[in-house]
């Protein structure tokens, strides 16, 4: 215990005397119109353009008025400096009078007419605990048939420090307090090596740079982050007294999961997420649980707390992991009804392809798609066309009620094809519980059926194509494979595994399978689809986007580097070679692992085949949340592996994480489509950040499995 807190006050120490170097340095901040508005614009007026240049309003009206306008820069220091504001009147109308002031005191009087650029010295007594108010003053004005009450357009908001300046009251006490907890955090998980020890140092060191050079981006919210460390703090204790075993004190973690642990931990840090999330919610007032989550997540973390409390250690497993099944149960329910209830956009897209076909048209408009293939625009292969023909004869609304009913059903399919794998590994109980739990909290599932898509008929594509690999059933997981092809390209990607492996009959099945089931389309459809998609499809619609629904790589790194948010293609040489380069990493180091491991059946290979999943969902170009369906499959090969060798901790912890971030919400859960510049970027990327994770989980079970295998043959 004196170890920990020797390590946790270390890392607080270090975090505040880099705070305290950082702020001292502080270069200042600029923003322009339309870049961070809810954060520095606050009543003014909604987001114009003119000549290309974005602009907004103020209000007008007296500095005590609560209609005023105010330029908010919170977290920028407790220093003096001078304020920059490029503002604008109209040059035909007389000069508008404004006043900044800050503080209770007048900072600057003066007279705009048309574009000036006006400086503030503003002293450090203004900027009460870090954080810079600037009302905006200035008798109202309308013109002609605008009757919006205005005072002056502001184009840019500069502030550049005059001197040393001491960093803001909260970002003392939230950075070296999220530095300490997040050691203690790792210190009761056990994670006792190098990076464990000087990671919560490291961390808090870099954010406190990060909030001195970047403060609009970082500093505003840090709190953020020791909320979710102390939530994490949570997690643990729950758990560990749910899992704590005799002579163990019951806030003490497990040295090790075993599968039933591994999925309570699972369920216990998802649901610490919505807590998480309500605490966003009471905060923004915008970003808030759905009432199902949110109800469900209340009475499942209260009812393991109940269970927590009996002293029977064989007792609480039972009722906890049936708790966890009946919640994930009532939130799949309830999930599934709103799905009902949702807008389908992208069915819409593909129900009116088809029915242009049936009435004589093409599936394809290739102008649309040279224009922007991530639009509403039909683009997948033409066998995908031929199975919605059936649908294009009905009433749109009919058709995907149809479409989704289908999805419940195959998704129940898929799961007890999963439930009859798991179960003979780790026993009814816990293959109930996990696969409970694995699908019915994955919200991408859900959102699948929402929208129409195909993603629930690959996961059980999928799955069939564990089950026959394992089973040596090279024709039909062929058949599995090159039907999931036929629906969304990659799939495909799934071919390297087997070419990893050497499982040429299963590759040549494959190939024979895609050979027959294009034939069938082209005898449905005729040639002249396929020739139209070969030749003006297939070409234009690689690439990535910045779009935030596509959680991988090069998604990530088109929103970091070039602020691209929008659903269109993205064309960067730069980012193609970084994205082509995470690919054949990710895929180059699953490969060399699925080589290494000669049993079909074992859990190592199943893993193996988990890994291919997660890359084909997280190291393409271009992949929507809702494709992060099929990593149910790899969440469940872990708690598998469980059974042959647990999980530290630290893993089980890493891989709850992992599930969190991969299974909860959506792209709309944390975003309202605003502009996040600069490191803001990087709150949009939680979906990778999950995948990552589960992918290098994998990786180092899977290794642990056969290196265990290995140990025991000799």
């Amino acid at each position: 215990m004196s170890r920990l807190r020797s390590s946790a006050g270390a890392a607080g120490l270090v975090t505040l005397a880099t705070l305290l170097a950082a702020y001292a340095f502080t270069p200042g901040v600029s923003r322009a119109a339309g870049e961070q508005d809810p954060v520095v614009f606050q009543n003014f007026h909604e987001l114009e353009t003119r000549g290309g240049v974005p602009y907004r309003w103020s209000k007008g009206g007296h500095r005590r008025d609560e209609r005023a306008s105010v330029i908010a820069l919170p977290q920028v220091g407790r220093g003096g400096g001078v304020l920059q504001l490029q503002v604008r009147t109209p040059e035909d109308a007389p000069p508008v009078p404004l006043s900044l002031s800050a503080g209770g005191r007048t900072l600057l009087a003066a007279d705009v007419h048309g574009r000036s650029t006006l400086s503030a010295t503003i002293p450090r007594s203004a900027l009460e605990g870090g954080d810079l108010r600037v009302v905006l003053s200035s008798p109202a004005w309308t013109r002609g048939r605008d009757a919006r009450a205005r005072g002056v357009a502001v184009e840019r908001v500069g502030w550049t420090p005059s001197g040393w300046a001491l960093p803001p009251v909260r970002q003392l006490f939230v950075l070296p307090s999220f530095a300490a907890a997040l050691a203690l955090l790792l210190g009761r998980l056990r994670v006792s090596s190098r990076a464990g020890r000087l990671g919560p140092a490291v961390a808090g060191g870099l954010l406190a740079i990060a909030a001195a050079g970047r403060p609009l981006e970082v500093a505003p919210f840090t709190h953020r982050l020791l909320i979710g460390v102390v939530l994490a703090h949570a997690a643990v204790l729950l758990w560990a007294a749910l899992v704590r075993s005799p002579g163990r004190r019951w806030w003490e973690p497990p040295g090790e999961a075993a599968p039933g642990a591994l999925v309570l931990l699972m369920v216990v840090g998802y649901q610490m997420l919505v807590a998480y999330h309500g605490a966003l919610c009471w905060e923004t007032h915008r970003f808030c649980p759905t009432v199902v989550a949110g109800t469900v997540g209340l009475i499942v973390l209260g009812s393991l707390a109940v269970v927590a409390a009996w002293p029977a250690t064989r007792a609480r497993e039972r009722p906890a992991l049936l708790v966890v099944a009946l919640g994930a149960a009532a939130q799949a329910v309830g999930a599934a009804v709103l799905a009902f209830h949702r807008p389908a956009v992208d069915f819409t897209t593909l129900w009116t392809a088809a029915r242009d076909f049936t009435l004589g048209g093409s599936l394809y408009k290739p102008a649309e798609v040279a224009a922007n293939h991530f639009g509403a625009v039909f683009k997948v292969p033409p066998f995908y066309g031929m199975l919605l023909l059936p649908f294009s004869r009905l009433e749109v609304r009919t058709a995907l009620g149809i479409d989704r009913a289908i999805d419940v059903v195959l998704y129940l399919a898929a799961a007890a094809v999963l439930f009859a794998w798991l179960r003979a590994r780790v026993g009814t109980g816990v293959a109930v519980a996990g696969v409970a739990a694995v699908l019915g909290l994955m919200q991408p599932a859900f959102d699948t059926i929402a929208y129409g898509q195909i993603d629930i008929v690959i996961l059980l594509l999928g799955t069939l194509a564990l089950v026959a690999f394992q089973r040596g059933r090279h024709g039909l997981l062929g058949l599995a494979l090159a039907l999931a092809t036929l629906l969304k390209l990659y799939p495909l990607v799934l071919a390297l595994f087997l070419a990893a492996r050497r499982e040429w009959k299963a590759v040549a099945w494959t190939g024979a399978w895609l050979v027959v089931l294009n034939a069938v389309a082209v005898a449905a459809l005729g040639g002249p689809e396929h020739v139209v998609y070969a030749t003006e499809v297939l070409p234009r619609i690689g690439g990535g986007t910045g779009w935030v629904e596509n959680q991988t790589w090069n998604g990530f790194l088109a929103r970091l580097l070039l602020s691209a948010r929008r659903p269109e293609p993205v064309h960067d040489r730069t980012i193609d070679l970084l994205t082509w380069a995470g690919f054949a990493l990710a895929a180059g180091a699953s490969a060399i692992a699925a080589s290494r491991c000669p049993q079909r059946g074992s859990t190592a290979a199943a893993l193996h085949f988990g890994l291919f999943l997660v890359v084909m969902v997280m190291a393409v170009p271009a992949a929507w949340i809702h494709y992060e369906t099929v990593t149910a499959i790899t969440f469940l090969a872990l708690v598998a592996s469980a059974a042959q060798r647990p999980l530290s901790a630290g893993s089980a912890f890493a891989l709850a994480l992992a599930f969190g971030l991969v299974a909860y919400g959506n792209q709309w859960t944390f975003y309202d489509g605003g502009p996040r510049p600069g490191l803001t970027a990087l709150l949009l990327s939680r979906e990778l950040y999950g995948l990552a994770l589960l992918w290098a989980m994998a990786l180092v079970a899977a290794q642990r499995l056969v290196l265990t295998s290995v140990q025991a043959r000799s």
